[in-house]
């Protein structure tokens, strides 16, 4: 019920690479829109903006607006909520069993996106929380892990994310999480 009134988040972590600190601001509104930007130093190095019908990336290097497959998973990440609407989105969800993570039980679901991308997500078999998720990106996979659930708001968010793909690996700790505090829809323009 909570979820289902969310109107907006906005999320501020941080991610520590290679010895620097980077900055990450999630902006999300209901229903698909998305604002990521990422800061290194006080300035912003790319934005993720979607507007739920377009898609941009901008940075440094120029504006890259998404198309095809691209914006399809772009437009389907930036859903709020998204596990609310799955059907809707055209996303099938298939229970492949159950696997430990971290020492702990945890239910194993494969969700397939309308283009054909898998996802996999594992939830806490007490909690019912997510507590890791592994995503194609390409060739690579992209492995999140996901703990010390803080209430916000009366919602449950991850503070702490462990994210690898391929040797690397980066700690994500979130900094601040608002919720319904009506992000303007001009964040999001492209």
């Amino acid at each position: 019920d909570k979820l289902a009134k969310m109107n907006d988040v906005d999320i501020k972590m941080v991610m520590s690479m290679q010895g620097m600190n980077i900055e990450i601001i999630n902006k999300q509104k209901a229903p698909n829109k998305l604002c990521v930007e990422t800061r290194m130093g006080g300035n912003v190095m790319s934005t993720q903006l979607c507007n739920g019908v377009k898609a941009m990336i901008k940075s440094k290097m120029g504006n890259k607006e998404l198309v095809g497959a691209e914006l399809e998973e772009m437009l389907t990440h930036s859903t709020l909520n998204m596990e609310l609407y799955l059907d809707q989105m055209g996303i099938t969800p298939e229970l492949k069993g159950a696997e430990d993570v971290d020492g702990q039980p945890a239910w194993k679901v494969q969700m397939t996106l309308p283009a054909g991308i898998n996802t996999v997500d594992f939830y806490d078999q007490k909690s019912g929380l997510k507590v890791k998720s592994v995503a194609q990106q390409g060739q690579m996979s992209l492995t999140t892990l996901y703990s010390d659930y803080r209430d916000a708001d009366g919602i449950l968010f991850p503070f702490k994310m462990k994210q690898s793909t391929g040797p690397q690996s980066f700690d994500i700790v979130v900094s601040s999480v608002e919720v319904n505090k009506g992000i303007d829809d001009s964040v999001f323009e492209l």
